[in-house]
């Protein structure tokens, strides 16, 4: 197993864009039919100039005269932990010396094109207006032959310009261990958070999800937007986009410290459907769980580690 480390700052998850699975009918085991939503396509807009002139990403169309933020605008919407495979999913990223667009900064040349893999090393730490991954293993050779550096996650308006790669899942090594929730307090104490990891299903590759559970029993989610060509929401079933409607309830732990809830699905046409949460296990900064659309078709099972905390 690779340990994961992160620098922890408070973020907001950022619900990611797409259309929903199709809701299969009672009774089923399984989904009686999906439609792919739309992959998500990144505008391709400049970071602000910086002092020496450049831009971040792309190199060709950043207005002039942009100030360049001092601090980060927002909170970070990219969260990756470390040894993860991720890629780029703008064109023309730079890659830099340090996480900051100052004349220190040194930019390493070519930029990154749409699709280059990379590992995550640390991050995302704060510079200059953005939220910055140091990463290394780049397929593509730069300058000097340099293959570790520091990329910009995601422009200042939220459009994210990376994201863990199609096959992040593979050689993730999430293991289990003894659950830290002895009852239900403790539970709902140690299940706020952000989360990362993977999804499997019994129809599709597992992908890369990141979840956000917030103390007053709501939640976000969202699954990468390129997954081996297709795109499936986090639970599967439902829509990405953030509602209000989207609860959840933990209601009981068993005497071998696993746990069961509920939590409420939404879809694009504003229907909610209510599903079980089974097999839950915290484990400090592990967790894992078992969820059924409907109470009857899955399972779809989560393993997860801890990104941030509640914020």
């Amino acid at each position: 197993m690779r340990s994961a480390s992160f620098v922890t700052i408070s973020l907001v998850v950022l619900s990611a864009c797409g259309g929903g699975t199709a809701q299969p009918s009672a009774g089923t085991t399984g989904p009686s039919a999906s439609s792919a939503a739309p992959t998500a396509d990144p505008s391709a807009s400049e970071e602000p100039t910086s002092s020496s002139g450049a831009v971040e990403t792309p190199e060709s169309t950043a207005p002039t005269g942009t100030p360049t933020p001092i601090e980060p605008i927002g909170n970070a919407v990219v969260w990756l932990p470390a040894e993860l495979r991720a890629m780029t999913i703008t064109d023309n990223l730079r890659v830099r010396s340090i996480p900051a667009t100052t004349d220190d900064s040194v930019i390493y040349r070519p930029v990154l094109p749409r699709g280059a893999r990379f590992r995550i090393v640390e991050g995302p730490v704060a510079g200059g207006g953005y939220w910055w991954y140091r990463v290394s293993g780049l397929a593509k050779e730069l300058q000097a032959g340099v293959d570790d550096g520091w990329v910009a996650s995601a422009d200042v308006d939220g459009t994210p310009w990376i994201a863990a790669a199609p096959d992040a899942c593979d050689d993730l090594g999430l293991t289990a261990s003894s659950s830290t929730a002895a009852d239900l307090a403790a539970l709902n104490a140690g299940f706020p958070g952000t989360w990362g990891g993977c999804v499997s299903t019994p129809w599709v590759p597992p992908y890369w999800v990141t979840v956000e559970f917030r103390a007053d029993g709501t939640y976000s989610a969202a699954s990468q937007p390129i997954q081996r060509g297709d795109w499936q929401p986090a639970f599967y079933h439902g829509y990405d986009t953030d509602s209000p409607d989207k609860r959840y309830h933990l209601s009981d732990v068993l005497d071998d410290g696993t746990a069961s809830g509920e939590i409420d699905i939404t879809y694009d046409t504003g229907s909610v459907v209510r599903g079980s949460l089974v097999h839950i296990k915290l484990m400090g900064d592990r967790l894992d769980f078992e969820f059924f659309h409907g109470g009857v078709t899955g399972p779809i099972a989560f393993q997860l580690m801890r990104l941030a905390p509640s914020s």
